[in-house]
């Protein structure tokens, strides 16, 4: 009850400061419309005391929580109550009323100063907009810092500008500028949301109330990455809703860093392409939640299968493209294709027909977020190559899952947000080439996870059951 209470702050404290200015506003006028506005001047000093004593308890209960730096919690506290004792002084002295409401503007305005300063961070007023927009990782991607293609698993290789090996500063480079623009308002010195800071190596390593928010080598179980691809009403979702959300390209960067053991200091990377060369499209086609695995290069003798595909129909190729719909090249060389709806906007059921011309070269079929129903699934033909599938957040449900059969080369499956559960996955368990499956927020619980073991021991899953737990709840990592 005393946690709510203080949440209700930063509501209360708009309310004695818009009134004050409305009382500001009468002191400037005219001396006739002063005299006639006198009882409205009276009213509004009334409530500025009221609402500023209000928010004044509120404010005490919330730093209490021990989320905010105590130096500056303790500065914005007596600057807070400064202005509400100097608005309770201002209604009851009449002499000098004016010149009172003048200071108690002024004690306010420090007051709000140091308010702002602990929600958004040190320098925020004068914080230049054009500058936040060249920091982040956005700009790392540009100039001399070096790209990793490979966590961007870039499906048009050809588009791609191998580099040699070289030195990269993730952390300092790319990962630092992300946190600052981004997260520092919450977690930083100023301010620490849920015991957590990310404002230097040691706080990052240790982690918050609930423990450990970062495992080197592995971002899908890291919750510094998994919360930054939830749904964005969702309340574990980080950045929160209304604050500056994370790019494609800053994901992108921040699960490299882990991939490559969150390293603090230069590390070799290769190989390595200029960000000039990995076209957006590419980008924003890959990070999608959950994130997979970065690509491997194909072995040598992987790449074979792909070498004996024979050439799709280039009419139906053409037909898809036309619709917004990005199909590319599998390997460089190769007939194997990548489609992705990433870029579609309205699903047309026609697009299915161009779909089973190419049954034979598809070898990899994203369709994330499209209203893709068990029938339109059930309606595609045999794919004889396809080994990956990424049905996340579409409209199929257990009944949909029945048509896996037709992909018997089924590697990887992605079912993340759909409505699928622990009665679909005896058809899950029939894929026998299946290697990974991400099931989170579905329906299937632990133990439809145990029975899926049971028959098919080898598959990893990804379910999410033990690795996004809410920030401030007491459940460990």
């Amino acid at each position: 009850m005393i946690e709510q209470v203080g949440r209700l702050h930063p509501l209360l404290i708009h309310l004695p400061i818009g009134v004050l200015i409305f009382a500001l506003m009468i002191t400037i006028l005219p001396a006739k419309q002063r005299e006639i506005l006198a009882p409205a001047l009276k009213l509004a000093l009334i409530i500025t005391a009221l609402s500023s004593l209000a928010a004044c308890v509120a404010g005490y209960l919330l730093g209490q929580s021990g989320d905010y730096e105590e130096a500056l919690v303790q500065n914005h506290q007596w600057l807070g109550i400064g202005t509400c004792v100097m608005a309770i002084a201002t209604l009851l002295i009449k002499p000098y009323k004016r010149q009172m409401v003048w200071l108690t503007v002024i004690v306010m305005t420090f007051a709000s100063h140091m308010g702002g300063t602990i929600t958004h961070g040190e320098g925020y007023l004068f914080s230049s907009s054009s500058k936040e927009k060249t920091e982040p990782a956005d700009s790392a991607l540009s100039g001399s810092t070096v790209f990793d293609s490979t966590v961007l698993a870039v499906n048009d290789t050809s588009s791609v500008t191998a580099a040699a090996p070289k030195q990269v500063f993730l952390y300092r480079d790319e990962i630092t500028p992300i946190l600052k623009n981004k997260c520092y308002s919450c977690h930083s010195a100023v301010k620490k949301k849920g015991g957590l800071r990310l404002d230097g190596e040691a706080f990052i390593t240790k982690g918050g109330k609930n423990g450990s928010i970062l495992k080197k080598g592995d971002p899908n179980n890291s919750i510094i990455y998994t919360q930054l691809l939830l749904p964005l009403e969702d309340e574990k979702h980080m950045p929160p809703k209304g604050k500056k959300q994370l790019t494609k390209n800053e994901i992108a960067l921040i699960h490299r860093w882990i991939a490559k053991g969150a390293p603090y200091v230069p590390i070799d990377v290769a190989p390595m392409a200029t960000a000039a060369a990995l076209p957006t499209a590419a980008i924003e086609a890959e990070i999608t939640a959950p994130a997979e695995e970065p690509r491997q290069a194909p072995p040598a003798k992987a790449e074979q299968p792909f070498k004996s595909i024979p050439a799709g129909n280039e009419s139906s190729i053409q037909t898809l493209k036309q619709q917004g719909i990005l199909v590319e090249p599998l390997v460089a060389g190769s007939n194997g294709l990548t489609v992705n709806f990433v870029n579609v906007k309205e699903l047309d059921p026609a697009m299915f027909a161009a779909l089973n011309d190419l049954n034979k070269q598809i070898v990899e079929l994203k369709l994330t977020g499209q209203p893709v129903t068990d029938d339109q699934l059930a309606g595609l033909s045999s794919f004889e190559n396809l080994s990956k599938l990424q049905l996340d957040r579409t409209a199929i449900t257990d009944k949909g899952l029945g048509s896996l059969k037709k992909f018997p080369a089924l590697e990887s499956l992605n079912l993340y947000g759909t409505a699928v559960s622990d009665n679909g996955m005896g058809s899950v368990s029939s894929c026998k080439n299946l290697k990974r499956i991400y099931l989170w927020k579905t329906g299937v619980t632990e133990q439809g996870l145990k029975n899926l073991h049971t028959h098919h021991p080898s598959l990893k899953t990804d379910a999410g059951l033990n690795t996004l737990v809410k920030p401030d709840s007491t459940k460990k990592n």
